[in-house]
């Protein structure tokens, strides 16, 4: 009997030991996609400024030629927004998976008992505890914010919300701003 208890004991710790590199493995996925949304993020907004100051610098070298400048203007000013829409759907695509992985680890985290009660300092061979008034290793407000019932739910929630409603104010700026500048070069080149 003490052979087979041994076994299963091994086969625990097996799959707890997958368990934590499984969960390691998905921290460096959430990593990564949050790196892939800020580099989303600023490879756009460097395109959009540098289509927009190249618009405004052909607008005013060639403020004399109407036609050119309306359809110059026209065509930059409409790429660039839709560069801007482009770029907010790739930042959307990058956030949601970051939100997924969060989502993995979470569960992850309650197999590997991690959400679970913070254990004593005397569990630790007599060492100091840190933060001792702290109930959990996880902090409160990381497990306050996993209140939804699904994960679809927590990333719904969540889609607005961090670096990517930075990521979406800004693209709507300056999508406004290029929309603003067209109509503005249209309006003077027709009162000029």
């Amino acid at each position: 009997m003490g052979v087979e208890g041994g076994s299963q004991a091994n086969e625990e710790s097996i799959d707890r030991h997958k368990l934590f590199r499984l969960y390691l493995a998905v921290r460096s996925e959430e990593v990564q996609w949050m790196n892939r949304h800020e580099q989303h993020f600023r490879h756009y907004v460097m395109l959009v400024t540098a289509i927009l100051a190249a618009m405004l610098g052909a607008v005013y070298q060639f403020r004399g030629n109407v036609l050119f400048t309306l359809t110059a203007a026209s065509v930059g000013f409409v790429f660039n927004i839709a560069f801007c829409r482009l770029a907010v759907l790739a930042c959307n695509r990058s956030y949601r998976r970051f939100l997924e992985a969060v989502t993995i680890e979470a569960k992850l985290e309650a197999f590997l008992g991690l959400d679970g009660p913070r254990p004593s300092a005397s569990d630790h061979r007599g060492s100091s505890a840190r933060f001792p008034k702290d109930a959990h290793l996880l902090p409160e407000r990381y497990l306050r914010s996993r209140h939804q019932g699904t994960a679809a739910e927590f990333v719904k929630d969540n889609m607005g919300e961090g670096s990517n409603l930075v990521a979406r104010i800004t693209m709507g700026i300056l999508a406004a701003l290029n929309a603003i500048l067209l109509v503005g070069v249209i309006l003077v080149s027709r009162c000029g």
